[in-house]
């Protein structure tokens, strides 16, 4: 019978120095098989990110000021008065009865101007120098008693033109004028023109949404023309550019009772390039346009009221992908990050289980692999949402953070609601930061370093109140998806990331 190892040990006497020797020999084998389990675990990390302590994150208030009621307008910020600090644009009103523009200062939250209009200025302005002389002047649109697009002076919010007053010719029905999108020069007078999209706000007739292009110098109508459907448009279009000049705009028709569709429209004719029909409902947030990771074409990402998120073939509209549950709705526009292993952007978006006008359950946000339409991971954020994530690598490990402004309560008015402000852990999904706030919130904040000191601000709104809050982390943050519609405000994200 063959002798065993272990038997060797019991056929002589062994000393204390032996059995020392095997117990050290015993430890180091563990030590080293320890080890190299731990080196292994750690190479096939996600990425190339090394694990290790996530750097702090901290927030802290700045200032906060009133503005007159409601605040569904988005911020947008330039620097107004010259002193180096972005400056914030914000509409508010009361829907039906006033509204207005506040320009507020970034420094100290004092306001610099405000100009007051006819209805709710729910609409968000552009970025565009209208006079030539260096500052941001902003262009009011909003509900149907104003019908208007006002073009007002950055340094002072005087009047520079009215779209009603200087095409008294037109007719304008009483529908809303949506938030304008800047387009390049075209009547040749060194200013860019603006897109507007005037629908909405008659709920019994329904017109359809008329589309102009506005000559952003004098207000002067250059044409109108409508959708191929004839339908409704509350989302703002998106613009595809093509060796630098527009070839075609994204565009959206329905609302939250009817049905609609996303458009490919050749620019500037918008002869329908192509047409994709969401079922059962339009869609009101804005669609994406982005190049995803070794594509040679432009997709488009598109949330329907319906509560499902889309990815279409940006050539042919044929639908890549679809995610969404049934019973849920929405409002907000998705964003991009990259929220897994894989190298190419993800999409993150938000319903709210329910029937408009009742939201009573849950909001869910959804992290969405950008390639399958697949869901990463998902977290309920609050009852209700219709402001729109913002993204930012804020922990260096090169998985991207989320914030979202969310209401927590069953309760949605205005002025006794609640609200929540929430940073997600790009990894993880864990709630880094949340903070509650008086006040509903709608409107989509505004992420960067406004005072070039190095600590990002987000400038968030609620109900009567403008907030700028600074978050801190000691990592070098990456700014993604900043603000409403994107970096740049366009809807567009086009170099794959």
């Amino acid at each position: 019978m063959p002798t065993r190892i272990d038997d060797l040990f019991f056929m002589k006497p062994i000393d204390e120095t032996q059995i020392r020797g095997r117990e050290l020999h015993r430890r180091w084998l563990i030590l080293v098989y320890a080890t190299v389990l731990s080196v292994s675990l750690t190479s096939t990390a996600c990425r190339k990110t090394e694990f290790r302590q996530k750097p702090a994150i901290s927030t802290k208030t700045i200032w906060k000021t009133s503005v007159p009621e409601t605040c569904l307008s988005s911020p947008m910020v330039s620097d107004l008065n010259g002193d180096g600090v972005v400056d914030i644009l914000v509409g508010h009103g009361l829907e039906g009865q006033r509204g207005g523009l506040t320009a507020v200062d970034g420094k100290t939250g004092e306001h610099l101007w405000t100009t007051k209009t006819h209805d709710e200025v729910y609409s968000t302005t552009p970025l565009v120098d209208l006079t030539g002389d260096g500052v941001i002047d902003p262009l009011v649109g909003g509900r149907k008693y104003h019908n208007d697009i006002i073009a007002l002076d950055g340094t002072n919010g005087n009047t520079i033109w009215s779209m009603k007053e200087i095409n008294k010719e037109t007719k304008f029905p009483k529908t809303n004028c949506n938030s304008p999108v800047r387009i390049d020069d075209r009547d040749k007078d060194g200013v860019d023109e603006l897109l507007v999209v005037q629908s909405g706000g008659q709920d019994k007739t329904r017109p359809p949404a008329l589309i102009h292009l506005v000559s952003g110098k004098t207000g002067k109508i250059l044409w109108t023309k409508s959708l191929p459907d004839k339908l409704e448009s509350y989302s703002v279009p998106s613009v595809v550019k093509k060796g630098g000049r527009i070839d075609s705009v994204i565009v959206t028709s329905g609302g939250e009772t009817l049905p609609g569709h996303v458009f490919r429209l050749d620019f500037p004719s918008l002869e329908e390039r192509w047409r994709f029909r969401p079922a059962l409902k339009g869609v009101i947030g804005s669609p994406i346009v982005h190049r995803f990771e070794g594509m040679q074409r432009d997709d488009v990402i598109v949330s329907s009221f319906n509560g499902k998120t889309y990815r279409l073939h940006g050539e042919t509209g044929a639908m890549l992908w679809e995610e969404g549950g049934e019973g849920y709705e929405t409002y907000v526009s998705p964003a991009l990050g990259r929220f897994n292993e894989d190298a190419g952007a993800d999409v993150v978006a938000i319903v709210s289980y329910g029937t408009w006008p009742v939201y009573t359950t849950e909001s869910l946000i959804k992290w969405i692999d950008g390639k399958t339409g697949k869901v990463i991971h998902e977290e309920k954020v609050g009852i209700f949402t219709a402001s729109s994530p913002l993204v930012a690598e804020l922990t260096g490990d090169d998985f991207d953070e989320v914030i979202v402004l969310s209401n927590p309560i069953k309760e949605q008015r205005y002025d006794t609601s609640m609200s929540n402000l929430v940073i997600f852990d790009g990894r993880t999904k864990e709630r880094l930061v949340e903070h509650s706030y008086y006040g509903l919130v709608a409107g989509t904040p505004h992420l960067s370093d406004i005072d070039k000191d190095g600590v990002l601000d987000l400038i968030h709104t609620r109900w009567g109140v403008v907030q700028r809050t600074e978050i801190s982390t000691s990592a070098n943050p990456k700014l993604i998806w900043n603000q409403l519609r994107g970096p740049n405000g366009d809807g567009v994200l086009v170099e794959a990331e």
